[in-house]
């Protein structure tokens, strides 16, 4: 999907990788496990087998920790050259906005849950919800947090319970990617970023006010007795501004990978069979592609390999395989 721009004229396409999941119950060593298994299938693409051996090879790597992920880093890297922003504060909501120097954000309605171990937030199914119970938790939000300076923009393109906002104090929030915080097995408290920020403070009470109010919404109750996650929070990720001056170029953003990792590993690899089939053409038609995976991403471009990038591969790879063990170094 493209958020900043015609697909017929974007020159970088950016492929958001995402690993299909076990399960909740998982541990990290049954999650690794399943990743090998899923490995071993893409390693054998033939698309991407002959785009790594023939085209022009740049890795950014990126710390583990970051609040943003690497896909997320990579976006805003093409579309915004020049430009620097700190992790965290990535204006992924003004990017897809008409208006991008208004501060803006993407709002996500989840599930709180608090256990032992911490609190978590959690995705909720968003199909078994009555378009009434999306309208009605949307207007108690708003109602919530116009206080706050908030309106409601757009409506995310294909995720029902997402939404783009604004709010002036929106340019001065770095939090945490939703990908970040509603990873399995991730804790809130790691991924928080700065508490001492009056944005952070703003957004935390801001939530603690809205559970308080979804405590008693009888369509919460009817859920719970149904053995359905409630509603009882939300998120804003992607916070920022874009200054009116900035140049913006043109991203195609296929995150397709991300949403068939929420299903079966079949539906991971037909998604990785789609993507590898058309990835020889893309380069041929003179695109970038970027593969943004948990620890950097991977930029591929038409053109042969020189002996500097041959020299980079060797260190991060094996010699039988370079390439393709420099993109699973950072996937």
């Amino acid at each position: 999907m493209d958020f900043s721009g015609s697909e017929q004229v974007a020159s970088t396409r950016l492929i958001t990788h995402a690993w299909p999941q076990p399960g909740d119950a998982a541990d990290e060593a049954a999650r690794e496990a399943y990743r090998e298994a899923a490995w071993a299938f893409v390693r054998q693409l033939p698309g991407l087998q002959s785009a790594l051996k023939r085209a022009s090879l740049k890795a950014t790597p990126q710390p583990r920790n970051a609040l943003n992920t690497a896909a997320e880093h990579a976006w805003v890297h093409a579309a915004l050259p020049g430009h620097a922003f700190a992790d965290g504060a990535l204006p992924l909501a003004a990017l897809a906005s008409p208006n991008p120097s208004v501060p803006q954000a993407w709002l996500r309605f989840c599930h709180w849950d608090v256990a032992a171990e911490g609190a978590r937030l959690l995705p909720v199914d968003s199909l078994s919800f009555s378009q009434q119970h999306i309208e009605q938790t949307l207007g108690q939000w708003v109602n919530l947090a116009s206080e706050d300076g908030f309106s409601v923009l757009q409506k995310h393109p294909r995720e029902p319970l997402c939404w783009r906002v604004a709010a002036p104090w929106l340019g001065d929030l770095a939090v945490a990617s939703w990908q970040r915080v509603a990873q399995p097995g991730a804790h809130l408290d790691d991924w928080l970023g700065p508490l001492n920020t009056d944005a952070m403070k703003r957004l935390r009470r801001l939530q603690n006010e809205f559970q308080m109010l979804m405590y008693t919404e009888p369509l919460n109750d009817a859920r719970i007795e149904a053995g359905l996650l409630p509603l009882n929070s939300f998120w804003l990720h992607g916070a920022g501004a874009v200054a009116t001056r900035a140049q913006r170029k043109s991203v195609v953003h296929d995150d397709t990978l991300v949403g068939a990792a929420l299903g079966s590993l079949r539906d991971w690899q037909a998604a990785w069979q789609r993507i590898d089939a058309s990835l020889p053409a893309h380069l041929a038609q003179g695109q970038q592609v970027l593969i943004g995976g948990e620890l950097g991403w991977l930029s591929l471009s038409q053109g042969q390999r020189g002996a500097w990038d041959g020299l980079k591969l060797a260190i991060f790879g094996n010699f039988t395989t370079p390439s393709m063990n420099l993109l699973r170094s950072l996937l």
